[in-house]
């Protein structure tokens, strides 16, 4: 039987920082002794200001000590969402010697700049060439050394599942730290599904023309089997011919590699656990008739895949969150057994009076409904930019339709001058730049800001949840999901309206105004206010 670790004598010695909060006590604690119990898999649901990334290193220290019972290369792996959270960890680690010490953010090797092909990605398809170089003249190479020998090695989803699961870079180790953890379904699901249309087959097997029409899972696999991946192999070889590679044909060759996987993998699945999957198309009239479809296939159950993508990957799995969830549902998205997880929830660290919610419904926002309301929502949105005239702050639409009908209402108005309004995704970062860098009271309007954005202090002194953020039900996974499983389609909506009353209050001197304006969110709260915990209900006020 494997020997348990015993709690550290003084394990307040593996805190990074100059001080310890009474929650990150109090969660290191709790750590610790789940640990000293054998349990493997540990939840920590700890509110906006807690100190998360604090928490995970000094447990990430702990496992690096020696003698150490637990299996597992030394140290933890420490898994952020997207690159732009793992930029600000970059930050923190930055500002503490502890830290830039034991600490080393890895990402993709595009990221990194390559002295002979512009980045480290398209350099290494160069296997002569960059077999040549030496490990320290390679930055990537070098990063990666630097990752596997830290105590704490921070990287992103995306790229840890690449590299353990086609590369093999990544030995287990005694922890795995899973932030952002109530995105993990979502990380998963993303990483298998497979959705192919225009673009894809213009980019990766122009030869295919299109995607043909297709009524069910079988044809798709059949399609993928006979057409899509061969094509994709032959197109691949036909680079293996070229004499002198440029860096843009080098590029595209990595990322036919990366769909090669991609398609062979979602195909092997879908063969092996056709139950597990849903298939449907979507068709763009504005498109000529030959181009028309996107075939989409998506699983149902993340369950399948975390053993091997995380599970594997550590002797113990420390999932955190603000608000992961509820410990039933999140434990049956991933395949967890409850009875074996352990979870401890924390309550904010921030007054209540500092984080106001004001509940002032003007009717049901759904895309159904919403023509009612309207005429009473944007006279009241127009009042609440009057009253927080000099003040910043973020409008939450949860749909780009919704959006524009704001947009358009203030475009003739004196307002309209401080709305800041992305209409794709990839235009939020410049958007969110822009609003950051402003002296002039400026409104970000979007569906898209409710979590991974950073409005500390004057960034942001106010804001509007104008819809309830249900998740889309155009899209089929989500519809089956929800048929199959309700609580798990409310979860997701209590979870999304948490972490967008999250963004303006940072700090324990930070203070902020969230206003809800949709009806739903009545619906909502009758058949599921047990969903919420009490140090969001506690900041709530109805009008």
């Amino acid at each position: 039987m494997e020997a348990k670790p015993a709690l550290p004598a003084n394990w307040k010695d593996y805190f990074p920082l100059p001080r310890i909060r009474q929650k990150q006590e109090k969660s290191l604690d709790f750590i610790y002794r789940m640990v000293a119990r054998g349990v493997k898999d540990i939840i920590i649901a700890a509110p906006t200001g807690t100190g998360k990334s604090a928490i995970g290193a000094a447990a990430a220290f702990w496992a690096a000590q020696q003698p150490f019972p637990l299996s597992g290369e030394r140290g933890a792996y420490y898994l952020c969402t997207q690159k732009l959270l793992q930029d600000q960890l970059e930050d923190d680690i930055a500002r503490y010697p502890a830290l830039l010490q034991n600490a080393v953010s890895l990402k993709s090797a595009s990221e990194y700049e390559c002295g002979h092909y512009g980045d480290c990605g398209t350099g290494m398809l160069h296997k002569p060439v960059c077999s040549a170089v030496p490990t320290g003249g390679c930055a990537y190479r070098r990063q990666v050394k630097r990752f596997m020998n830290a105590s704490l090695g921070i990287t992103n989803y995306p790229y840890f599942f690449t590299e353990h699961l086609y590369v093999g870079n990544f030995n287990a180790r005694r922890l795995l730290i899973a932030d952002e953890c109530h995105t993990l379904e979502n990380q998963l699901f993303k990483f298998v599904e497979l959705v192919i249309g225009p673009e894809e087959i213009a980019h990766f097997l122009p030869s295919a023309k299109a995607v043909p029409p297709m009524r069910r899972l079988g044809d798709y696999t059949a399609w993928l089997t006979k057409i899509f991946l061969p094509g994709l192999n032959i197109y691949r070889e036909a680079f293996e011919n070229e004499q002198n590679l440029t860096p843009a044909k080098a590029k595209q060759m990595l990322e036919l590699d990366n769909m090669i996987a991609r398609v062979s993998r979602a195909l092997s699945d879908m063969i092996d656990d056709p139950d597990n999957w849903i298939f449907w198309q979507e068709k763009d009239e504005k498109l000529p008739g030959h181009a028309q479809y996107t075939a989409i296939a998506k699983p149902l159950s993340a369950a399948p895949y975390f053993k091997s993508f995380l599970m594997d990957c550590a002797a113990v799995r420390i999932y955190m969150s603000a608000f992961p969830g509820t410990k039933d549902i999140f434990c049956q998205t991933i395949g967890l057994d409850t009875e074996t997880t352990a979870m401890i929830s924390l309550g904010s660290i921030f007054p209540k009076e500092n984080r106001p919610i004001h509940v002032a419904p003007c009717g049901s926002m759904s895309k159904r409904n919403q023509m009612d309301p309207l005429p009473r929502f944007l006279p009241l949105l127009g009042k609440m930019l009057d009253c927080h005239a000099q003040e910043k702050g973020i409008i939450h639409c949860n749909s780009y339709a919704l959006g524009q009908a704001i947009f358009d209402y203030f475009l003739r108005l004196p307002q309209a001058q401080r709305l800041l309004f992305p209409r794709k995704a990839d235009e939020r970062e410049n958007v969110y730049k822009k609003h950051r860098e402003s002296t002039q009271p400026t409104v970000i309007l979007s569906p898209s800001f409710t979590e991974g954005f950073d409005f500390t202090d004057d960034l942001a002194r106010w804001q509007v949840i104008a819809k309830i953020p249900f998740p889309y039900l155009g899209d089929r996974q989500v519809a089956a999901k929800k048929d199959k499983e309700p609580e798990w389609y409310a979860m997701r909506t209590v979870m999304t309206i948490i972490q967008a009353s999250g963004r303006i209050c940072r700090n324990e001197k930070d203070y902020g105004i969230t206003y809800v304006t949709d009806s739903d969110f009545q619906m909502l709260w009758d058949r599921y206010s047990y969903m919420f915990p009490l140090w969001w209900k506690e900041a709530l006020q109805w009008h």
